[in-house]
C-alpha cells in the first residue's frame, strides 16, 4: 500500500494517491458516519450497491475493504465495526440489470442498430464524462485524472449546473494511464476503439 501524500504535520495537504487507500477511506467513512448514526441495536450491512461505473473493477478490493474494517481492533482491544458488517457481504453491480433493461428497451421500441451488411460488423459508438469547459474549474485535471478538488469540492445533489459533459471517445484523448487500465479491464473496449 501507497503512503498518503502531503506534509504529515499538515492534515490539510493530505492527499490519497493510491485506489487501494481511496476504498479504505471511503469505506471508513461510511461506516463511522453509520456507526454514528446508529440508535438502537445495529443492524448489520450485508450489501453494497455499486454505484459508479468504474466500482466494478474494483469490486474485490471494496469487499476486502470492508472485511479488513470488520476485523479492525482499536487501542483498546475492542472490534467497532464487527457488529456493523456482515460476515459476507454481497456486492450489487447495477450496471449489469441497467444494461440488460437498456437492451430490452431498445429491442422494444426498435431502436437496436442494424449491422452494415458490406463490412460484416456493427458500429459502435463510446462515450466519456469530462469536466465540462463552461464550469469554472481551475486545473480539473491532474496527471490524467479528475483532481481532488474536482471530483470532492462540488456538492452532491446540485443539479443547476453541469460539472462534466460526455464527449465520443477518442483515442488521442486518452491518457497513458487511462489506455493502460483499460487494456488490463476491458480488452473489448480496447479493440472497438482500435488500441
Amino acid at each position: 500500500m501507497e503512503k498518503v501524500v502531503g506534509n504529515p504535520n499538515e492534515a490539510s495537504t493530505w492527499q490519497l494517491n493510491s485506489i487501494e487507500n481511496y476504498i479504505r477511506y471511503d469505506v471508513t467513512t461510511l461506516m463511522e458516519n453509520y456507526r454514528k448514526s446508529i440508535v438502537g441495536t445495529p443492524e448489520p450491512i450485508q450489501y453494497i450497491m455499486l454505484g459508479c461505473t468504474h466500482f466494478p473493477f474494483e469490486s474485490d478490493r471494496i469487499e476486502k475493504a470492508f472485511a479488513r474494517l470488520r476485523s479492525y481492533r482499536d487501542s483498546n482491544g475492542q472490534l467497532p465495526y464487527q457488529a456493523l458488517i456482515a460476515e459476507k457481504i454481497q456486492i450489487v453491480n447495477p450496471a449489469q440489470l441497467t444494461a440488460k433493461d437498456l437492451f430490452r428497451q431498445l429491442f422494444l421500441q426498435r431502436l437496436m442498430s442494424k449491422a452494415d451488411p458490406n463490412s460484416g460488423s456493427q458500429k459502435h459508438q463510446i462515450y466519456l464524462s469530462v469536466p465540462n469547459p463552461a464550469q469554472v474549474v481551475a486545473s480539473a485535471l491532474e496527471q490524467g485524472w479528475l483532481t481532488f478538488d474536482f471530483k470532492y469540492g462540488r456538492s452532491a445533489g446540485e443539479y443547476s449546473s453541469e460539472h462534466t459533459k460526455v464527449v465520443p471517445l477518442e483515442p488521442s484523448l486518452l491518457p497513458a494511464s487511462s489506455v493502460s487500465l483499460l487494456k488490463s479491464y476491458a480488452p473489448n473496449v480496447c479493440k472497438l476503439i482500435g488500441l
